[in-house]
């Protein structure tokens, strides 16, 4: 008669929550590390021996504030450059690493809207100016009311035939008499 007896059976168990425990047949028990790998690169994937794995989120932040910070769960942090433009022609823009986006005036080229003004330039305080040329614009043609007489003294007043525009007011034009009389018998 064989004699069967139980063997006793081998606790593996090392109260590591980081390690898979099993029993080798020949070589006993076994510790194997666990992987608390998660794929995802926007976090930090550690193992604490009570809890287990841990996936803290990453801090991407790159304390730039002229960066938006991210994270790409393929790439990890991602810092996109921030732009800074006010659509202020009489500014000029630039990002300060502290600060953020910092303005300056300037005394740039700019369009005042005005046609009859030329040059326009940023006044060095924010606001676009142009030049008087001492013309106005009457529906969209830069004109001198006080000498044109199509528009003597207004967009709307024209001068007779017969009449100059002097300092802004229609007046009799004087003729003056080139040669002798024409078709005069003698």
């Amino acid at each position: 008669m064989t004699s069967t007896r139980a063997r006793p059976t081998v606790d593996c168990d090392d109260v590591d929550a980081c390690t898979t425990d099993s029993c080798d047949t020949t070589t006993g028990c076994v510790h194997a590390a666990v992987d608390c790998g998660d794929g995802d690169a926007c976090t930090t994937d550690t193992c604490d021996t009570t809890t287990g794995c841990q996936h803290a989120a990453l801090d991407c932040d790159d304390v730039d504030a002229c960066t938006t910070d991210s994270c790409d769960t393929t790439t990890g942090c991602v810092h996109a450059a921030i732009v800074c433009n006010d659509g202020d022609v009489c500014t000029d823009d630039s990002c300060d690493t502290t600060t953020g986006c910092t303005t300056s005036f300037n005394r740039a080229a700019c369009d005042d809207g005005d046609i009859c003004t030329t040059p326009d330039l940023c006044d060095g305080a924010g606001t676009c100016v142009g030049t008087d040329t001492g013309l106005t614009n009457c529906s969209g043609v830069c004109v001198d009311l006080l000498t044109d007489r199509d528009h003597c003294g207004g967009c709307t007043s024209a001068c007779a035939i017969d009449q100059a525009c002097v300092g802004g007011s229609c007046v009799a034009r004087t003729w003056t008499s080139v040669g002798g009389p024409v078709n005069s018998s003698t």
